[in-house]
């Protein structure tokens, strides 16, 4: 099942689930075709499983969803795919996820994580969230997303396990375009 849903072919699965295959069938890290079609960017494959009720949440070996698989290998169709039939963000650490993003202005993957559920608010182990990693970077992009995302807005003054909020941040890294966003 997974070889063939990694390379895309919808006939040699479909001959299998006909021959009785349980469509959920997993590999020996867990991971089932779904998570394969996923992986690869195998839209159709991934229609006909989820239609053969694949389990859009089934968590391989380490805890990782289809819907993370996808979001991993930037398959947007495949993101909103799985969304739509319940799939969620499992198997990754999201805090970290956003931070990173943020760190590296990395706009695309921030909306990607969001859209697929991820609370732009997470904090790390530090307690520190995206918008604090922005504005350290000074990723101005990424800080002018994150103010104007959410109706309510984004907590600005969100206080890290050290005592700090994001203004405090761009402060003390002299980025002034981020302090501009921030005070604004």
């Amino acid at each position: 099942m997974c070889k063939f849903a990694a390379e895309g072919n919808k006939e040699q699965l479909k001959r299998l689930i006909v021959n009785g295959i349980e469509v959920n069938e997993s590999n020996y890290d867990q991971r089932t075709a779904l998570h394969l079609a996923a992986s690869e960017g195998h839209v159709d494959v991934v229609e006909y499983l989820l239609e053969k009720k694949a389990d859009a949440n089934f968590r391989d070996r380490t805890g990782g969803t289809p819907l993370s698989d996808a979001l991993r290998h930037k398959h947007e169709r495949i993101q909103e795919i799985l969304r739509m039939s319940g799939g969620q963000l499992k198997g990754i650490d999201i805090a970290t996820e956003l931070c990173s993003a943020a760190a590296e202005g990395d706009v695309a993957k921030l909306k990607a994580l969001i859209v697929n559920g991820a609370n732009p608010e997470s904090a790390d182990a530090n307690n520190r969230t995206a918008l604090h990693l922005a504005a350290s970077n000074g990723e101005v992009t990424v800080l002018d997303h994150l103010v104007r995302l959410l109706d309510p807005p984004m907590n600005l003054d969100a206080l890290d396990s050290f005592g700090g909020t994001p203004l405090d941040d761009a402060y003390r890294h002299g980025k002034r375009v981020a302090i501009a966003i921030l005070e604004d």
